[in-house]
């Protein structure tokens, strides 16, 4: 289970790196369906606890992803002096 969740909130981190909040349900719903082809010979409940433990990773990948974006490009903009406002002398 520890596996699926880190594989989750890697794939998380990618996706909230390049695009917006909507791309979460599809991820969501392709998560439920690798979770039924993968877990089939598993009881129906560690099937659930293995796509719960999943969900919650890829939202969290996905919420560390999207920090890290902003942060990134806070640094630059920062970097390249866009923040002062001040004319260099």
């Amino acid at each position: 289970m520890l596996d699926f969740a880190i594989f989750s909130f890697l794939v998380g981190t990618v996706f909230g790196r390049r695009f917006t909040v909507i791309v979460l349900l599809p991820l969501i719903l392709g998560l439920a369906l690798v979770t039924v082809v993968l877990n089939t010979h598993l009881a129906p409940s560690e099937g659930g606890k293995r796509f719960a433990a999943g969900a919650i990773a890829l939202q969290l990948g996905y919420l560390a992803g999207s920090i890290a974006n902003g942060w990134h490009s806070r640094r630059r903009t920062k970097d390249e002096g866009r923040w002062d406002d001040r004319s260099a002398d």
